[in-house]
């Protein structure tokens, strides 16, 4: 019930002090601080998935750049530079705001230099295998670098250009919508996807969620679909909402086109779009 990487400073649970124990007994210089990240991210303003993020967290509330957080930009462009070759215009980097609760934010102020490597998306990588991929080559390659002593300068880390949230899985353009059988004038729908692990059968399946309805011109998505035909109907619980369907829920709703359809529930699609209606991608 306690998010661990919010516990940096009160340690509260056992992996915490034992991560806090591991780092003062042997006054560990360098750390890789390892994370998914929701595949909900375009590297800035490109259009391009995020596939690795990096951070050089900040140390506190000014974001110092210190001997300590500047050999962590150091290491993060060596890191970028293995990465570039396996997904070359995806690698974002994530917001330096400062949370001192997090670990990666109080490794620097316990003077451990500990570069963040976010595990996010590239299209049609659902299971994350090119990721993976990039993650054990730059780790790798990056500790080669360590061990002789030959990490670069910090350029590269400071090119990278900040996430931004405008990624999608699928978006339907200029689809007629209703809500609740009432008509609300043609829009464009994204929907992004979520893992959904079920530790029994040790297999992680995919739920859509709504991403945004209305506007979606500044999103790109792994897949594109419009038509003439195209209809989206939603079904909303008016009771506890405004009415609308709500963003960042798993999705109810129907898709029709190309006399074609599916029936998403609770974010469970009956088909994969893509296959569906192939015939409207773009």
């Amino acid at each position: 019930g306690i998010d661990m990487n919010r516990d940096a400073l009160a340690l509260r649970t056992p992996e915490a002090s034992i991560l806090k124990s591991v780092r003062d007994t042997y006054n560990t210089q360098w750390a890789y601080s390892l994370h998914d990240q929701e595949p909900r991210y375009t590297v800035g303003g490109t259009g391009k998935a995020a596939g690795i993020s990096l951070l050089a967290a900040a140390s506190d509330w000014e974001l110092s750049v210190t001997d300590i957080r500047r050999d962590t930009m150091r290491l993060a462009s060596c890191i970028a530079g293995y990465v570039q070759r396996i997904i070359p215009g995806q690698i974002g980097r994530f917001d330096d705001a400062y949370e001192p609760r997090a670990f990666g934010d109080t490794l620097h102020a316990w003077g451990t230099r500990s570069v963040l490597i976010e595990s996010g998306y590239i299209p049609r990588d659902r299971h994350k295998e090119t990721i993976r991929k990039a993650n054990a080559i730059a780790i790798l390659g990056s500790l080669y670098h360590l061990a002789n002593n030959r990490l670069p300068s910090d350029d590269v880390y400071q090119t990278i250009q900040v996430n931004r949230k405008y990624y999608s899985e699928y978006i339907f353009k200029n689809a007629a919508i209703t809500i609740n059988g009432t008509h609300a004038e043609n829009q464009d729908v994204a929907f992004h996807i979520e893992h959904d692990p079920d530790i029994h059968s040790q297999t992680v399946y995919f739920k859509l969620y709504l991403t945004e309805l209305g506007d979606c011109a500044p999103y790109a998505g792994s897949y594109i679909f419009e038509g003439t035909n195209l209809q989206i109907h939603f079904s909303v619980d008016q009771s506890v909402t405004s009415g609308l369907p709500k963003v960042d829920d798993s999705a109810n709703c129907e898709i029709r086109g190309a006399g074609k359809r599916i029936v998403i529930k609770d974010g469970v699609p009956t088909g994969e779009p893509e296959k569906i209606f192939s015939n409207l991608l773009i």
